[in-house]
C-alpha cells in the first residue's frame, strides 16, 4: 500500500522517487480445507435417498434446500435471510431477460448478485407452492400476514411453536444454536438448516454403507458448508477455471480464497502426473 501511494505521488509529479518500490509484502497463504466436498458418487447417494422419501412438502423443501446450496453456493446464514423479494429479473446491457438473479447478503454486509439456475428456481417454486397451500389450509396460519416479498425461500412447514424437545436436539446437533428455530417471517434458522441436513446425511450414511462406528466417513463428517465447497469445484470446472467469475458468484472477498479450490483439485493433479513420462 505504501509503495502504491509513493508510485501515485511520483506519477503525479509530487515526488521523484518511490523509496518503497523494493519492499515485498509477506503474503500468508489463505488456508481452508476445500477438500471437504461431495463427489459425484456422494451426490448420487443423496439423490437416491431423496428419491426414496415419501412425496410431500418435506421432500420438496429438502430438495430445494440442497439444490440452493449445492448449485448456488449459498452459506446457510444466507439461505436463512433470502426471501422472494430478493429474486428479480436479470438486467443485461439495459435489457430485462427471462433469467432470475438472487441478491444475497454476504459476509461483511456486502450484497452480491447470484444467477439462479432454472432447476434451482423450479425447486424453490415447488416449495413456495407447498407453503402457500399450507397457509390456505391453516397449517401455516401464523405466517399468513407475511407479505409475498418477505416470504422466505426456505421456510417452516407447520404452525407449531418451537418445542423444547426440538430445541434440545438442535443444541446437541449444532454448537452455534442460539435458541431460534425459525425467523419471524417463517424462514428456517441456520441451526434448523444444520439439523435438517445432518439428519438427512445420517440416512445417506446408511445407504452408502459407511461404518457407523467411524466418525471420519464422508456423510458423518459432512456439514452444510460442504455444499458450498462442492459448488465451487463444479463452477470452476464449468467455467474452465475462471477465477474472477467464480469469485463473484461465491462472494469471496479475495480471489486468493477462490484460487484455493484450484490447488485442491486432486483429480486433476493425478491426471497431470499420469501424463508425465521419463526416459530414465
Amino acid at each position: 500500500a505504501i509503495s502504491a501511494m509513493y508510485e501515485h505521488w511520483r506519477e503525479s509529479d509530487y515526488t521523484t522517487i518511490n523509496p518503497a518500490r523494493r519492499v515485498q509484502a509477506r503474503r500468508d497463504e489463505a488456508t481452508m480445507d476445500v477438500a471437504r466436498s461431495f463427489t459425484q458418487r456422494d451426490l448420487q447417494v443423496m439423490a437416491d435417498v431423496l428419491q426414496d422419501m415419501a412425496d410431500g412438502p418435506e421432500r420438496t423443501r429438502l430438495r430445494a434446500l440442497l439444490m440452493l446450496m449445492e448449485m448456488e453456493g449459498l452459506r446457510r446464514e444466507e439461505v436463512t435471510t433470502a426471501t422472494w423479494g430478493d429474486v428479480a429479473q436479470a438486467v443485461v446491457d439495459g435489457q430485462r431477460s427471462e433469467d432470475r438473479v438472487l441478491s444475497v447478503l454476504s459476509k461483511g454486509r456486502r450484497v452480491r448478485k447470484v444467477p439462479l439456475n432454472v432447476q434451482v428456481l423450479a425447486a424453490l417454486e415447488e416449495h413456495r407452492a407447498d407453503r402457500r397451500e399450507l397457509v390456505r389450509t391453516g397449517a401455516l396460519a401464523r405466517f399468513e400476514d407475511v407479505e409475498d416479498d418477505a416470504q422466505p425461500l426456505i421456510g417452516v412447514l407447520d404452525d407449531r411453536a418451537p418445542g423444547t424437545r426440538s430445541a434440545q436436539q438442535l443444541a446437541i446437533a449444532d454448537d452455534s444454536y442460539q435458541g431460534t428455530l425459525e425467523e419471524p417471517n417463517g424462514a428456517l434458522s441456520a441451526p434448523s438448516i444444520y439439523a435438517l441436513l445432518k439428519a438427512f446425511w445420517a440416512k445417506c450414511s446408511v445407504v452408502a454403507g459407511e461404518n457407523p462406528d467411524d466418525p471420519h466417513t464422508t456423510f458423518q463428517r459432512a456439514s452444510p458448508h460442504w455444499l458450498r465447497h462442492t459448488c465451487a469445484h463444479k463452477l470452476l470446472r464449468a467455467t474452465d477455471k475462471d477465477l474472477p467469475l467464480v469469485q463473484a458468484i461465491l462472494g469471496h472477498k479475495s480471489i486468493t480464497t477462490t484460487a484455493i479450490y484450484v490447488k485442491a483439485d486432486l483429480a486433476e493433479r493425478i491426471e497431470a502426473v499420469k501424463a508425465l513420462s521419463s526416459r530414465l
